[in-house]
Protein backbone atom coordinates (compact mmCIF):
# COMPACT_ATOMS: atom_id res chain seq x y z
CA UNK A 1 0.00 0.00 0.00
CA UNK A 2 2.36 2.31 0.91
CA UNK A 3 4.38 1.80 -2.64
CA UNK A 4 1.38 2.45 -4.61
CA UNK A 5 0.63 5.84 -2.46
CA UNK A 6 4.34 6.40 -3.48
CA UNK A 7 4.13 5.55 -7.03
CA UNK A 8 1.09 7.34 -6.96
CA UNK A 9 2.88 10.67 -5.45
CA UNK A 10 5.79 10.24 -8.14
CA UNK A 11 3.59 10.07 -11.13
CA UNK A 12 1.36 13.44 -10.11
CA UNK A 13 5.12 14.90 -9.06
CA UNK A 14 5.97 14.13 -13.21
CA UNK A 15 2.99 15.37 -14.45
CA UNK A 16 3.61 18.80 -12.89
CA UNK A 17 6.56 19.32 -13.64
CA UNK A 18 5.75 18.19 -17.60
CA UNK A 19 2.92 20.81 -17.02
CA UNK A 20 5.09 23.53 -15.45
CA UNK A 21 7.80 22.62 -18.57
CA UNK A 22 5.33 22.98 -21.34
CA UNK A 23 3.72 26.28 -20.34
CA UNK A 24 6.87 28.80 -21.20
CA UNK A 25 6.63 27.12 -24.71
CA UNK A 26 3.09 27.57 -24.98
CA UNK A 27 2.73 30.83 -24.22
CA UNK A 28 6.39 31.94 -26.56
CA UNK A 29 3.80 30.78 -29.21
CA UNK A 30 0.93 32.33 -28.19
CA UNK A 31 3.13 35.61 -28.70
CA UNK A 32 4.00 34.23 -32.10
CA UNK A 33 0.90 33.33 -33.22
CA UNK A 34 -0.64 36.70 -31.66
CA UNK A 35 2.18 38.73 -32.83
CA UNK A 36 1.52 37.23 -36.66
CA UNK A 37 -1.96 38.04 -36.43
CA UNK A 38 -1.84 41.63 -35.74
CA UNK A 39 1.16 42.07 -38.03
CA UNK A 40 -0.78 40.54 -40.52
CA UNK A 41 -4.46 42.24 -39.37
CA UNK A 42 -1.66 45.67 -39.53
CA UNK A 43 -1.28 45.65 -43.07
CA UNK A 44 -5.33 45.96 -44.13
CA UNK A 45 -5.68 48.57 -42.11
CA UNK A 46 -5.94 52.42 -42.95
CA UNK A 47 -3.44 55.04 -43.10
CA UNK A 48 -1.96 56.04 -39.37
CA UNK A 49 -2.37 52.60 -38.18
CA UNK A 50 -0.10 51.13 -35.44
CA UNK A 51 0.67 48.61 -33.19
CA UNK A 52 2.39 48.86 -29.50
CA UNK A 53 3.98 45.68 -28.57
CA UNK A 54 4.57 45.92 -24.51
CA UNK A 55 6.21 43.89 -22.22
CA UNK A 56 3.56 43.11 -19.00
CA UNK A 57 5.88 44.06 -15.84
CA UNK A 58 8.13 46.71 -17.19
CA UNK A 59 6.21 48.65 -19.79
CA UNK A 60 8.81 48.33 -22.08
CA UNK A 61 8.00 48.58 -25.76
CA UNK A 62 8.49 48.94 -29.24
CA UNK A 63 6.06 50.46 -32.23
CA UNK A 64 5.52 48.89 -35.64
CA UNK A 65 3.15 51.85 -37.86
CA UNK A 66 1.98 51.03 -41.25
CA UNK A 67 -1.58 50.21 -43.18
CA UNK A 68 -3.25 49.21 -46.52
CA UNK A 69 -1.13 52.46 -48.23
CA UNK A 70 1.61 53.08 -46.32
CA UNK A 71 4.69 51.09 -45.81
CA UNK A 72 5.71 48.82 -42.61
CA UNK A 73 8.25 50.56 -40.05
CA UNK A 74 9.73 48.95 -36.86
CA UNK A 75 10.38 51.53 -34.38
CA UNK A 76 12.31 50.75 -31.32
CA UNK A 77 12.83 54.92 -29.71
CA UNK A 78 16.31 54.92 -27.46
CA UNK A 79 14.53 57.16 -24.87
CA UNK A 80 12.53 53.91 -23.46
CA UNK A 81 16.13 51.94 -23.54
CA UNK A 82 18.45 52.17 -20.01
CA UNK A 83 22.27 52.27 -21.35
CA UNK A 84 22.55 47.88 -20.77
CA UNK A 85 19.34 47.84 -23.52
CA UNK A 86 21.12 50.27 -25.90
CA UNK A 87 23.98 48.35 -25.92
CA UNK A 88 22.21 45.42 -26.09
CA UNK A 89 20.47 46.63 -28.98
CA UNK A 90 23.01 47.55 -30.82
CA UNK A 91 24.77 44.66 -30.63
CA UNK A 92 21.49 42.81 -31.87
CA UNK A 93 20.85 44.98 -34.83
CA UNK A 94 24.51 44.83 -35.90
CA UNK A 95 24.40 41.44 -35.54
CA UNK A 96 21.43 40.99 -37.75
CA UNK A 97 22.88 43.21 -40.45
CA UNK A 98 20.35 46.22 -39.58
CA UNK A 99 22.02 49.92 -39.04
CA UNK A 100 22.26 52.17 -36.26
CA UNK A 101 19.97 54.30 -34.53
CA UNK A 102 18.75 57.17 -36.60
CA UNK A 103 17.93 60.47 -35.35
CA UNK A 104 15.58 62.51 -36.77
CA UNK A 105 13.17 66.18 -36.35
CA UNK A 106 9.93 66.27 -34.84
CA UNK A 107 7.68 69.26 -35.29
CA UNK A 108 4.83 70.42 -33.59
CA UNK A 109 2.35 69.25 -34.92
CA UNK A 110 0.13 72.69 -33.75
CA UNK A 111 2.80 74.68 -35.27
CA UNK A 112 4.65 72.95 -37.71
CA UNK A 113 7.61 74.33 -36.27
CA UNK A 114 10.79 72.16 -35.24
CA UNK A 115 10.32 70.88 -31.57
CA UNK A 116 13.00 68.53 -30.82
CA UNK A 117 14.82 64.90 -32.16
CA UNK A 118 14.02 61.35 -31.69
CA UNK A 119 16.71 58.67 -31.90
CA UNK A 120 15.08 55.10 -32.44
CA UNK A 121 16.32 52.03 -34.32
CA UNK A 122 14.15 52.34 -37.14
CA UNK A 123 13.26 50.14 -40.38
CA UNK A 124 11.60 50.43 -43.05
CA UNK A 125 9.83 46.39 -43.99
CA UNK A 126 8.60 44.99 -47.12
CA UNK A 127 5.21 43.26 -46.80
CA UNK A 128 7.05 39.88 -47.94
CA UNK A 129 9.30 39.69 -44.98
CA UNK A 130 6.59 39.91 -41.93
CA UNK A 131 8.16 36.59 -40.24
CA UNK A 132 11.13 38.14 -40.03
CA UNK A 133 10.31 41.58 -38.64
CA UNK A 134 8.09 39.14 -36.20
CA UNK A 135 11.00 37.23 -35.07
CA UNK A 136 13.02 40.37 -34.49
CA UNK A 137 10.57 41.99 -32.43
CA UNK A 138 10.01 38.49 -30.63
CA UNK A 139 14.61 38.86 -29.94
CA UNK A 140 14.05 42.32 -28.73
CA UNK A 141 11.99 41.28 -26.08
CA UNK A 142 14.11 38.72 -24.92
CA UNK A 143 17.69 39.79 -26.11
CA UNK A 144 17.33 43.37 -25.02
CA UNK A 145 14.38 43.92 -22.76
CA UNK A 146 15.51 40.67 -21.47
CA UNK A 147 12.00 39.42 -20.74
CA UNK A 148 11.20 35.83 -19.71
CA UNK A 149 10.34 33.70 -22.50
CA UNK A 150 6.82 32.51 -20.01
CA UNK A 151 5.71 36.53 -20.07
CA UNK A 152 2.60 37.33 -22.38
CA UNK A 153 3.01 40.27 -24.52
CA UNK A 154 0.34 43.16 -24.74
CA UNK A 155 -0.59 43.93 -28.11
CA UNK A 156 -2.10 47.18 -28.59
CA UNK A 157 -3.59 47.75 -32.17
CA UNK A 158 -5.05 51.44 -33.08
Amino acid sequence: MLALAFFGIMFITVIIVCLTLSRPRSRVRHNNQRLGQTLTRLLGKPRGSYIIIEAPDSGKYLQVSGSIAEPIIFDLPCQSLTLDEYDRADTLFKRCGYPGPETFTIYSPSTGRHCGTQTSFLLTWSRENMVQLQELILQVFSQIYQVDDSSVLHIIEQ
